[in-house]
């Protein structure tokens, strides 16, 4: 009995690597209980795979009665969902994380019930053919020198196109998350301001007095060092754009770096816009910034000015604008106000000369 005790406290005994080498007959005895323990596994398995198969089944044609005559309608002017008939338990269905029709964006309506519901994107063709319509188009200027003007200009609809500052930080960055969000980018080209030097808008600026050779480093410096902008808009007030001869050579660089060059229309350069033509230089011209004076008075002045013509002019109209509160603010209500049949909006590029 002794010899049999010291044998099992041996066998107790055995290390790890040991034990998965024991004898035979313990091998066959675990074995057995595992293949019991498997087979039930698989035979549970199973069951759920066939329940989960038969609630999907009753889940997708749930879905497709449900979204048989309900749609949804999209604006076409800002992408943004316009109305929609379903219910808030048939959104719930759809996306449990969408409360009301009114928290949804384009993006959710076209996720919605795997495509079961909501219209396609519009068509390349469908968006030119409603922005060829449009008499309006705007541009918040001077933008990425303080992060709460680019926030501002943030809440304004996606047709309103950006030009930021070429003394911004992180331009690069800035400009690509911008076009990465729907809008258009446009490069600010510093043009000599009148009143200088006492105005001094910086080492960037391009100036009349000048060779021909630095004024070439200034805009290279400007326009070679970006990417994903589609043209250039000069600062308000200045003067290179009221001789064509002094411009011409910045016009040229603009030509040749493939951009179109946006001014703001004066009393001065009021013969720019055929000047160039001969050119073959791409051009917008900017009719009003609308913030000039910074009071809701003259901003609300310049719209109704812009409003004007647009419906009894029947012009087409550029405007632009600074990202103050203010300023974006009046223009935010503005729009809100008139945006419609008589007032449509579209991006800059619908609104280049091609020359």
């Amino acid at each position: 009995m002794a010899d049999n005790q010291e044998k099992q406290m041996g066998s107790d005994s055995k290390k790890p690597w040991q034990k998965r080498n024991g004898a035979k007959s313990s091998r066959n005895g675990f074995g057995i209980n595992t293949l019991f323990l498997v087979i039930n596994l698989l035979l549970l398995g199973l069951l759920c795979f066939q329940i989960f198969q038969i609630t999907k089944i009753y889940s997708e044609k749930s879905k497709t009665e449900i979204s048989r005559g309900k749609k949804i309608i999209i604006n076409a002017t800002n992408n943004e969902v316009e109305s929609l008939n379903l219910s808030e338990e048939e959104i719930k269905a759809f996306n449990p994380d969408i409360k009301k029709a009114s928290d949804l964006k384009k993006s959710d309506s076209l996720d919605l019930g795997d495509g079961l519901i909501g219209p396609p994107a519009p068509s390349a063709e469908q968006i030119a053919a409603n922005y060829s319509e449009a008499n309006l188009s705007v541009i918040v200027t001077d933008l990425g020198q303080t992060k709460s003007g680019l926030s501002l200009a943030g809440a304004l609809p996606k047709e309103v196109s950006f030009a930021f500052s070429p003394y911004s930080d992180d331009l690069q960055n800035k400009m690509t998350r911008t076009i990465a969000d729907g809008r258009e980018v446009l490069l600010n080209l510093i043009l000599e301001p009148s009143g200088f030097p006492l105005k001094d808008s910086g080492p960037l600026t391009i100036l009349t007095s000048a060779d021909k050779a630095q004024n070439q480093t200034k805009f290279d410096k400007t326009a070679a060092e970006y990417t994903g902008y589609i043209g250039f808009l000069s600062n308000s007030g200045e003067v290179l754009t009221n001789n064509l001869e002094v411009v011409t050579p910045t016009l040229n660089n603009t030509k040749d770096a493939q951009k179109f060059f946006g001014y703001y229309r004066s009393a001065a350069n009021t013969y720019l816009e055929n000047d160039v033509k001969p050119m073959a230089v791409d051009i917008v011209v900017v009719d009003y910034l609308i913030d000039e004076t910074i009071s809701e008075k003259d901003i609300r002045k310049k719209l109704d000015q812009a409003k004007s013509d647009m419906i009894s002019k029947k012009k087409k109209v550029v405007i632009a604008l600074r990202p103050f509160k203010l300023s974006v603010d009046v223009l935010q209500r503005w729009l809100k106000e008139n945006l419609g049949e008589n007032i449509r909006i579209a991006p800059i590029s619908y609104f280049v000369t091609d020359n």
